[in-house]
């Protein structure tokens, strides 16, 4: 039984809504409002890397009920670069969450290796959290989900279901 359909809507539903707040930010100059926005993008991006990893391993366990050929492997390939790349930003908001909340140093006392750890993620994590990576890495995101939307359509009702897919699909295919 493919349980994949049942999951993969929602990580792509967060994600779209944390592009949009993302792009909606570059235009709100009241303080109060864009602090409220930033706390609405990380819930956003959290919870969608957290539904992406189901969706992920429901995906792996469809690509071997459905005899596709490459078309799967292709699909497969772009969920895995669009987990990627929101996944970074996922990093990122994340640690600020932990800083916000004061938990970064709770767990750095646990063990030394964290703190190790916490040393090199807090690097990239800040480099991620620049305005303008950020924003990149979301419009990369944003290309990235859709053409793993449009290979998944593609598999499911073939290539000709609208412009959109069937396009996508020429390119890969």
């Amino acid at each position: 039984m493919n349980i994949h359909p049942l999951f993969v809507h929602f990580p792509i539903a967060l994600f779209v809504l944390f592009v949009f707040f993302e792009f909606i930010t570059l235009f709100i100059k009241n303080q109060k409002f864009r602090t409220g926005i930033e706390h609405t993008k990380s819930v956003f991006i959290i919870l969608g890397i957290l539904s992406a990893l189901p969706t992920l391993i429901t995906g792996g366990i469809a690509s071997h009920l459905v005899d596709k050929g490459d078309i799967v492997e292709v699909h497969e390939t772009f969920a895995q670069l669009t987990v990627a790349v929101f996944g970074l930003l996922a990093g990122g908001y994340t640690l600020r969450v932990l800083d916000a909340l004061g938990w970064s140093k709770r767990l750095i006392k646990v063990h030394s290796s964290i703190d190790s750890l916490f040393k090199y993620g807090r690097k990239l994590a800040d480099f991620v959290m620049l305005s303008n990576v950020r924003l990149f890495l979301a419009v990369v995101g944003l290309v990235l989900v859709t053409i793993t939307g449009a290979l998944g359509a593609s598999i499911v009702y073939g290539p000709n279901i609208d412009p959109t897919v069937h396009f996508i699909y020429s390119l890969f295919m």
